[in-house]
C-alpha cells in the first residue's frame, strides 16, 4: 500500500514542497471494495484511498486545490508502479481528533468550542443509530442535512462533484457506499466540531417536519436530555407549528453552590402552606411525567439541618427553568413565600430570561409582579390541567 511518506518523498523528490508539506499533516486508510480482473488473467484488488486532513484544509479547498491536485497526481503515478492493487477513488476526510488550533485563527475561522464531551456526543449518535428509524426523520436525507449545513458552499471530497450536495447524494443515495457513520463521524466530523453545530443537530432532528410521531419525538427527546444535561445542556420548546412543539438547546446557568449530587431542578413551587392540598397534586403530577420538581415534602431529608435561607435562596435562584408562584392573599402575607419570591425576581432580572410562572387563586397584588405578566387563573383549572400547562412550558 501506499503511505503518507511515500507520497511526501515523491512530492519532494520533485520539489512541489507545499504539497509535501501539506500531505505531512495528513494520514491514509483503505477500505476495500473488490477485485477486479484485468490484464489477462491477473487479480487486481480496488480500494477506496481515505485521507484524512486537519478540518482547517477541508474548510478551505480551494485555498489547497494546486497541492491537493499534485498530492492527488502523485498518488496515481505511485500507484501505477505498484500492481497489486488499483485506488478506484481518492476521498478527503476530516482527521479525527484534531482541532482547529491558531492557524484557524489567521485564516478567519472560529476556534472550536466543545463544552459536550465527545462521550455526550457518541451516547446520542448510537442512540440515534439504533433506535429504530432514521435520524433524518420523514425527510429526505439531503433536505435533513440542508437545514444545517450549506451544502452548497462546502466543497466535494468526490472530483466529479463541485459540491457536497452532489458528493453526497452519489455516496448516500444513488451508490450507498458511504454508511450513516462514516457521513456523521468522518465527513461532517459531529465529534469533534462546534457545539452551535452539534446542537442544531440535534434540533433538526426534533423539528417537527422532521420527527412527526409524538411518541418518537418523546423518547428522542428525553434521550437527548438524558445525555446532555451532565455538559449542562438541554433541549426544549421554545414555540409551536401547527401545535407542535419547535425545540431548542439552551445552557442553563452553573450554580458553583450546588454540589455534583445536586441535580438541578426543572421547576420550583413556590406556595404559602394554606395552599399546599392544590400544589401537592401539581407536584405528584409532574413528578409522575419524570419532571424534576422542588417541592418541601419531597425534600425533607435534604432540608433537614440545612440553613434554610441560604438554601432556599440556591434552590430559587438555582438552575431550575421554571418557577411556578402560587399567589394569594395568603402567599402575600409568609415570610418564607416573601424570601422565595426575592430569590426568583433576582434570578429573572439576572437573566432577564422567562422564568417566573404566575399562578393566581386571587387577585393579591405581589411587589415584583408587575400586572401585566401573563398568568393562569386557578378558579379555571384543576391540578392536572396546570400540570399539563407546566409541561407544554418546557416543551414536554
Amino acid at each position: 500500500m501506499i503511505e503518507v511518506e511515500d507520497v511526501k518523498n515523491w512530492l519532494r523528490e520533485g520539489e512541489d514542497f507545499d504539497a509535501a508539506s501539506l500531505i505531512e499533516q495528513c494520514e491514509f486508510s483503505y477500505d476495500f471494495i473488490d477485485l477486479a480482473f484485468t490484464r489477462g488473467d491477473q487479480n487486481f484488488e480496488l480500494y477506496t484511498l481515505k485521507i484524512h486532513a486537519p478540518r482547517i484544509i477541508l474548510k478551505n479547498l480551494p485555498k489547497y486545490k494546486t497541492e491537493i491536485d499534485k498530492i492527488e497526481a502523485a498518488v496515481k503515478e505511485l500507484n501505477v508502479a505498484d500492481s497489486d492493487f488499483y485506488i478506484e477513488n481518492i476521498y478527503w476526510v476530516a482527521l479525527r481528533g484534531k482541532t482547529d488550533s491558531s492557524p484557524s485563527d489567521a485564516d478567519g475561522f472560529r476556534k472550536i468550542v466543545m463544552n459536550i464531551t465527545e462521550i455526550t456526543r457518541r451516547n446520542i449518535l448510537d442512540f440515534l443509530f439504533i433506535r429504530g428509524y432514521p435520524f433524518y426523520g420523514s425527510i429526505g436525507l439531503i433536505d435533513f442535512l440542508k437545514r444545517i449545513w450549506d451544502l452548497s458552499s462546502l466543497p466535494s471530497t468526490d472530483y466529479r462533484f463541485k459540491t457536497a450536495e452532489g458528493d453526497i447524494w452519489q455516496h448516500m443515495v444513488n451508490n450507498y457506499d458511504w454508511d450513516e457513520d462514516f457521513l456523521l463521524y468522518s465527513y461532517f466530523d459531529l465529534l469533534g466540531c462546534n457545539d452551535e453545530i452539534f446542537l442544531k443537530f440535534l434540533e433538526t432532528c426534533l423539528h417537527p417536519v422532521v420527527l412527526r410521531d409524538d411518541e418518537q419525538v418523546s423518547e428522542t427527546l428525553s434521550e437527548f436530555n438524558k445525555f446532555l444535561e451532565p455538559d449542562g445542556y438541554r433541549l426544549q420548546g421554545s414555540s409551536q407549528i401547527s401545535g407542535k412543539s419547535v425545540y431548542k438547546a439552551i445552557k442553563f446557568r452553573e450554580n458553583k453552590d450546588f454540589t455534583p449530587q445536586e441535580y438541578p431542578y426543572e421547576v420550583v413551587l413556590s406556595f404559602a402552606g394554606e395552599d399546599r392540598d392544590y400544589v401537592e397534586r401539581v407536584a405528584w403530577y409532574l413528578k409522575s411525567k419524570n419532571i424534576n420538581v422542588f417541592y418541601d415534602k419531597y425534600e425533607e431529608a435534604t432540608l433537614w439541618g440545612k440553613d434554610l435561607a441560604e438554601h432556599l435562596d440556591k434552590v430559587y435562584r438555582g438552575s431550575a427553568r421554571y418557577c411556578v408562584m402560587f399567589i394569594s392573599k395568603n402567599y402575600a402575607n409568609k415570610v418564607w413565600t416573601s424570601h422565595e419570591r426575592r430569590s426568583a425576581l433576582a434570578k429573572a432580572i439576572e437573566e432577564k430570561e422567562e422564568y417566573i410562572l404566575p399562578a393566581r387563586f386571587d387577585d393579591t397584588e405581589i411587589p415584583g409582579i408587575q400586572p401585566t405578566i401573563g398568568y393562569v387563573d386557578l378558579t379555571t383549572k384543576d391540578s392536572d390541567q396546570l400540570g399539563e400547562m407546566i409541561l407544554q412550558k418546557l416543551g414536554i
